[in-house]
């Protein structure tokens, strides 16, 4: 096994802390083959955990309880860290306590009652009006291929259909005098109607 560095702050942990630590980051490293990255981010992770409870004045991982962990988290968000950083974090201690349960070391997962932060979702960006022109220019239309390539993008485009609406269209859905199309969405078989562009 790759050997653990020890930090000049790791010497204010208790040996309490760190022989469990120590065998679990061995378990992930030698029977788990987690990556020597994994293992460090683990380690990291567990070492700042540890450094907390020790200022609380807690002694060994058997005196940790859901209380500790949640003025944990608490401290770390009012450093501002990210929430993908807290959820990394949080998914380091709830391997670690599940761990240390199943070795026989606490009787119940200190981790089981934390809610992860949720992680805010980036919007899908979309195309300009001339990134759409030149995507429906690609399709070469002296070909068959190319003729129904543009027939689908121009569909997709004016129609606002999904990827999956698109494939299960049936020609008895497509009413060309009036330009419209039934669709069947996916997310619970529900119909719809939909203009068609003239274009397509």
């Amino acid at each position: 096994m790759g050997r653990h560095r020890v930090g000049q702050n790791e010497a204010l942990v208790d040996a309490r802390f760190r022989e469990p630590l120590d065998a679990f980051l061995a378990y992930c490293e030698l029977e788990k083959s987690l990556s020597e990255n994994t293992v460090a981010g683990y380690e990291s992770d567990l070492m700042q955990c540890a450094r907390f409870l020790t200022r609380e004045g807690v002694s060994d991982w058997s005196g940790v309880t859901d209380d500790y962990i949640t003025s944990w988290v608490v401290s770390l968000s009012r450093k501002r860290r990210a929430a993908s950083s807290l959820a990394r974090m949080l998914s380091s201690l709830r391997s670690f306590a599940r761990y240390l349960v199943a070795e026989g070391e606490r009787p119940d997962d200190f981790t089981a009652l934390l809610s992860t932060p949720k992680q805010a979702r980036s919007l899908p960006s979309s195309l300009t009006a001339g990134e759409i022109d030149r995507l429906l220019t690609i399709p070469d239309v002296r070909k068959p291929q190319g003729v129904r390539d543009r027939a689908v993008l121009e569909l997709l485009y004016s129609s606002g259909l999904r990827v999956t609406e698109l494939v299960t269209i049936a020609l008895q859905d497509i009413d060309l005098a009036n330009g419209l199309l039934r669709v069947v969405s996916g997310k619970g078989g529900k119909e719809r109607v939909v203009p068609v562009g003239t274009r397509a």
